[in-house]
């Protein structure tokens, strides 16, 4: 009986240590490692756009996505597929796609959106039928924006990316700019106040 109760006592404590063990973890990607693909298309966080497609956006971020088709005078329909808080390397971040689909298939979805929603910003926001949303599964991504949780000031985008090749202002206090990153398809919009935007194209 004592033999059991030591051999026992010793099984516990081997599964105690085995669960402080460290395991190796499977590198996660994050937005600052940016490949140039040979088509002129960057990957990031493991998506090529123009061949990535948004079910291999779900399968990547764990997340279905809501899925939505934006129109705006004067300006082209876009769908669009927010994943509205996706961990990545324990970084918290939004990130929004959009699509690439044709006159025909934005004038189908209009047609069978029973739902839409005038925005603030003026472009009306039309719910996607679900029995359109699975048509549009391997549809691919034409941008991707990565939006952090926290607000990244100026030193910390430069510090990741480097120098931008080009700075835009919106405003002449210069709180608002635009950073150029053509050699890898990003634009940066650093807004005091704001959120930081990543914008991959």
């Amino acid at each position: 009986m004592r033999a059991i109760s030591i051999t026992l006592f010793i099984a516990a404590v081997l599964t105690i240590l085995v669960l402080f063990i460290p395991t190796k973890q499977i590198p996660a990607p994050v937005p600052w490692q940016v490949e140039m693909i040979g088509d002129g298309y960057p990957r990031v966080l493991n998506l090529h756009l123009k061949n990535s497609s948004y079910r291999q956006a779900q399968k990547q971020f764990h997340d279905y996505g809501d899925i939505a088709l934006f129109t705006e005078p004067n300006k082209k329909p876009s769908l669009e597929v927010y994943f509205n808080s996706i961990n990545i390397a324990g970084l918290s971040a939004k990130i929004i796609l959009t699509l690439a689909i044709t006159k025909q298939e934005t004038t189908s979805l209009l047609d069978h959106s029973q739902k839409s929603l005038l925005q603030a910003s003026g472009a009306r926001k039309y719910e996607v039928n679900s029995q359109d949303i699975a048509k549009l599964l391997d549809k691919p991504i034409e941008s991707l924006s990565y939006i952090p949780a926290v607000r990244l000031d100026k030193e910390t985008v430069q510090f990741r990316f480097g120098k931008p090749e080009k700075i835009d202002f919106e405003n002449k206090e210069h709180t608002k700019q635009v950073w150029y990153y053509p050699n890898i398809g990003l634009t940066v919009f650093i807004r005091e106040q704001e959120k930081t935007v990543f914008q991959f194209y």
